[in-house]
């Protein structure tokens, strides 16, 4: 009986360590060097970028909306210039949700601190006609070397037209 639990008790921590895979590597520092030798002169390298575009039918009418996903690295120590960051937003593609963080690192891994002020402003273009545009601006907190910028938006896509192309 005794070697029957020593068994399912190392099963249990098997397990827990599979599930938990994900997030103890996700909270592991970046090595910075790597990534100044392979991006030399470069002050933040993109390290995850997707869009995941949903397309519905709702009372006979096209629903499209589009979820971006956006990961920089900081490596370099002058960053100071690359905290702020704008998403623009516009009648035919409407910023459905945003949220936008830098995970700082810490001893044991990174703290989230969020951005909490989000600014609409008028998107200006030298053109002759006017459009819809806004630009919605913000400013990553405690960016410095080392740390991860996040940000995460869903566009809805009014006009199917207006759907970038993709190639799979």
């Amino acid at each position: 009986m005794n070697q029957i639990s020593k068994m399912i008790r190392v099963s249990k921590i098997f397990t827990l360590l599979i599930i938990l895979q994900p997030i103890i590597l996700r909270a592991q520092k970046l090595d910075l060097n790597v990534y100044r030798q392979k991006y030399p002169g470069e002050a933040r390298v993109l390290l995850d970028t997707r869009s995941d575009i949903s397309i519905d039918i709702v009372n006979d009418k096209l629903q499209i909306d589009m979820k971006n996903h956006e990961e920089t690295l900081i490596i370099d120590k002058n960053v100071m210039y690359k905290a702020d960051q704008s998403v623009s937003t516009s009648g035919f593609f409407k910023i459905t949700q945003l949220s936008a963080k830098t995970l700082v690192p810490t001893k044991f891994g990174y703290k989230a601190m969020n951005v909490e002020k989000f600014d609409t402003s008028d998107f200006s273009r030298s053109s002759t006609f006017f459009d819809d545009v806004r630009s919605i601006n913000f400013t990553f907190p405690k960016v410095e070397e080392g740390a991860r910028t996040v940000m995460d938006y869903t566009y809805h896509i009014s006009e199917p037209r207006y759907l970038s192309s993709h190639y799979f």
